[in-house]
């Protein structure tokens, strides 16, 4: 009689001749190519040059003074006015402003001055509507210490002499030592720089060689 076939290898039924057995050990088996991994590092990179970027930007509007001064010298005189008389300060940082309304301050003041800022600076700034706000607006501070300023003038003896002479007058403008000090410095700076330059000029015209 003729010899029994071979069993099979263990592990799974006989396959069709040359193909090989389905779980079976040893069998060749397929694998997916590995997909790449991205580090991330050309995006974080960009990310924190940006944001670097944006804090070199910022750094130089330390206090919302420096906001004011921005808007002023835009000379946006209608947005500094809102701002001055119709924004209760009640967060700042660089990039960032929170504030109560005035009653009677316009409704798109925080886009507004939001979008102003980010226009000059170049970086985004966030502007948000606060409730609960109580600081004095600048206008109220401003006169407040003009009230001040007339209280103290007023105890000057030349002063007083002069509205017990003239009953109706009135104070148009105080001014302190510091106030008056500092505006003659900035009015004296561009004679300084003329003078400079006419002083430039005859030195420019004057050769040694001609005296001789």
């Amino acid at each position: 009689p003729p010899p029994a076939p071979a069993p099979g290898p263990s592990g799974g039924g006989r396959g069709p001749a040359g193909a090989p057995s389905g779980g079976g050990a040893g069998g060749p088996s397929a694998r997916m190519p590995a997909a790449p991994i991205g580090t991330g590092s050309t995006g974080g990179a960009t990310a924190t040059a940006l944001a670097a970027e944006a804090q070199s930007a910022l750094a130089r509007y330390a206090t919302f003074d420096d906001v004011l001064a921005l808007i002023g010298a835009r000379r946006d005189v209608a947005l500094l006015l809102e701002v001055e008389q119709g924004l209760r300060l009640a967060r700042y940082r660089p990039g960032q402003i929170e504030f109560t309304p005035t009653e009677d301050a316009a409704p798109d003041l925080a886009q507004r001055l939001a979008a102003r800022l980010q226009s000059w600076t170049g970086v985004r700034w966030g502007v948000t509507v606060v409730q609960g706000a109580t600081a004095p607006t600048v206008a109220e501070r401003q006169g407040a210490r003009r009230r001040a300023l007339e209280a103290r003038a007023m105890e000057h003896p030349t002063v007083r002499a002069v509205f017990e002479a003239f009953p109706k007058a009135r104070i148009a403008e105080v001014r302190t030592a510091d106030e008056i000090a500092a505006e003659a410095r900035a009015a004296a700076l561009p004679e300084a720089a003329e003078a400079g330059d006419e002083g430039d000029a005859a030195g420019d015209d004057w050769d040694p060689f001609e005296e001789g």
